[in-house]
């Protein structure tokens, strides 16, 4: 088990997501609306053999139960043209099914209880829909979409105004891992319906904040030949991590969400905030030097990656090197192999003990910090200062800043604005003013 330790702490460090890898790249919203006509009318034909379900039941539908169901299906719709605007083969979506009776949580939406009974009945009486149920343990079901609903939607244009999300989503999650599977690569997380307590609330309020000035901002991306990206889509949420079911708010904390996140960085270039071109600033080398801050000490000058000998100092072996460096941080037991996807970004016979002595030597005085499982805690360090970061970007009028785990995409004409902000806010959070790197994405 200790080898695969590695492999879990990047999981961590990457994205807190639903793992369903087999079914579909993309989760289904209950959140996602579209103001396109298609979406509107393609819901009240769908509507029709599920209120036929009921008059031949000899039941009156309730106006409210109809409007319920109408908005379900709406965002059903939204869902799939969503999957096939981006280019998905075929358009399909994630979809976790929970009971009609079971408890409804702060991450549900009103009204949504009824998902799998209207998933079931639509795609019994339409025959452009397939749910494929999953009955594995950590792999969500499917809903698929044939090739008519896709060439349907293609004589209809879409852009990325016509998708939104409606208001009302939980900005503040928490969860907890509560299965793994390491040979097929599924991760199961149980979302945590925690209470409100001032430092939730607060936190909410900060994601409101940011959110806001989210939501009016200009920003697009040009054409690059690329798949079309959903500039409109662009709510964040910050999620927390609870390794024990607890209800704390302490370790994670990252913003997650965002169509810049996902998008290849060969891709940003294209990107256009307020017109503008984008700066990307990044705080170099933070987790280690945040590493070095938990044992009250000066962090080094430098790439703290690059300092690392045995033939490992050199830019082509860097990400590699901050890999496991992520990993050592994150385990709680020395690392005994390495990651697999890790390998071909070190030397061909590097092996673990050679990197991770290679890194202790290196950073010997943070040698207790390594593999105590501070990654969750370092992580929510980060966030507090990315988040204090936005804040005061917002307050000085920035028009946008989009959070990027530990660095900054904003307008190039703000860079000089957003680098004071970045160090203003380390020294806010850590007492040190951290170390800021402008990216080219020339």
């Amino acid at each position: 088990m200790q080898g695969k330790q590695p492999t879990q702490a990047r999981d961590m460090v990457k994205s807190i997501v639903d793992a369903q890898p087999e079914r579909s790249e993309i989760m289904f919203d209950p959140y996602l609306t579209s103001s396109h006509p298609f979406v509107s009318a393609m819901a009240d034909n769908l509507a029709f053999p599920y209120e036929h379900y009921w008059t031949r039941r000899k039941q009156k539908m309730r106006d409210a139960d109809r409007e319920s169901l109408k908005t379900i299906l709406r965002v059903i719709v939204a869902n799939l043209a969503k999957a096939s605007f981006e280019g998905l083969e075929p358009p399909q979506i994630a979809v976790h099914l929970r009971a009609a009776k079971q408890k409804r949580t702060r991450y549900d939406r009103n009204g949504f209880n009824g998902l799998q009974k209207i998933l079931e009945t639509v795609t019994a009486n339409h025959g452009g829909f397939a749910l494929v149920k999953s009955h594995q343990k950590g792999i969500a079901s499917a809903l698929k979409a044939d090739d008519s609903f896709k060439e349907t939607m293609g004589r209809f244009t879409f852009r990325p105004e016509h998708f939104e999300q409606a208001p009302g989503r939980e900005t503040v999650s928490l969860a907890q891992v509560t299965s793994r599977d390491y040979v097929v690569g599924t991760v199961q997380r149980e979302l945590i319906d925690y209470a409100d307590t001032p430092e939730t609330k607060r936190y909410r309020e900060e994601m409101a904040t940011i959110n806001e000035a989210l939501r009016k901002a200009d920003m697009r991306v040009l054409p690059d030949g690329g798949p079309p990206v959903l500039t409109s889509l662009r709510s964040l949420r910050r999620c927390f991590n609870s390794p024990d079911g607890s209800e704390r708010f302490d370790l994670g904390g990252r913003l997650f969400d965002g169509w810049w996140e996902t998008l290849n960085r060969t891709r940003r270039k294209f990107i256009r905030l307020e017109g503008e071109p984008v700066a990307e600033l990044d705080f170099a080398s933070l987790f280690l030097r945040l590493a070095y801050l938990q044992v009250d000490q000066t962090p080094p000058d430098g790439d703290l990656y690059a300092a690392v000998g045995s033939g490992l100092s050199s830019a082509f072996w860097r990400d590699g090197v901050k890999q496991v460096v992520n990993a050592m941080l994150f385990q709680t037991t020395p690392m005994k192999r390495l990651p697999k996807d890790v390998k071909e970004l070190l030397p061909p016979r590097a092996s673990a003990s050679t990197v991770r002595s290679a890194i202790l030597a290196a950073h010997p005085a943070i040698e207790p910090v390594f593999e105590r499982g501070l990654g969750l805690h370092l992580m929510f360090i980060e966030s507090q200062i990315l988040i204090a970061a936005l804040l005061r970007l917002i307050r000085q009028g920035c028009p946008v800043a989009l959070p990027l785990h530990d660095s900054i995409l904003a307008p190039r004409s703000w860079a000089a604005t957003v680098e004071q902000a970045m160090r203003d806010a380390a020294e806010e959070v850590v007492g040190f003013r951290l170390p800021i790197a402008l990216k080219q994405n020339n």
